[in-house]
């Protein structure tokens, strides 16, 4: 079996120049998503439900060029930079896991239910992409 997923979470602290008490958590996953998916923000202690969330063109094997997120409704898009690939590779032949866990600076956009719209500026956070093989 061959899974591979897009994850990608974001925190807002109170030191950041984005609102407080955010989070941001997406899965992108090769599984079968059209009954439900795992997007969704957390804005002052309340959930808001947000499309499937994909890379709009996926940097494969060139992992620190620009990320351009968006969700299919739109309400969220933003651009994350890399500063750091943290790559680990463990063949065992009859098993394998290749992960890069993309550290990097996010800037852009997110809507909430209400319409409200958050401007994300600078805010860092990551991204893993992981090939599995079992």
């Amino acid at each position: 079996m061959f899974m591979s997923y897009l994850n990608l979470i974001l925190k807002c602290t109170e030191q950041s120049p984005s609102p407080s008490n955010t989070d941001v958590e997406m899965q992108d996953t090769a599984s079968d998503e059209s009954n439900a998916t795992e997007t969704c923000i957390f804005y002052d202690g309340k959930v808001h439900k947000i499309g499937a969330v994909d890379v709009e063109k996926f940097p494969k094997d060139r992992f620190l060029e620009p990320w351009k997120i968006i969700s299919e409704d739109g309400r969220f898009n933003m651009t994350m930079v890399p500063t750091l690939d943290n790559h680990s590779d463990v063949d065992f032949k009859v098993g394998r896991m290749n992960c890069h866990q993309i550290y990097g600076v996010y800037n852009g956009t997110v809507t909430l239910d209400d319409g409200q719209k958050l401007e994300i500026k600078d805010l860092f956070g990551f991204c893993e992409y992981v090939e599995n093989r079992w």
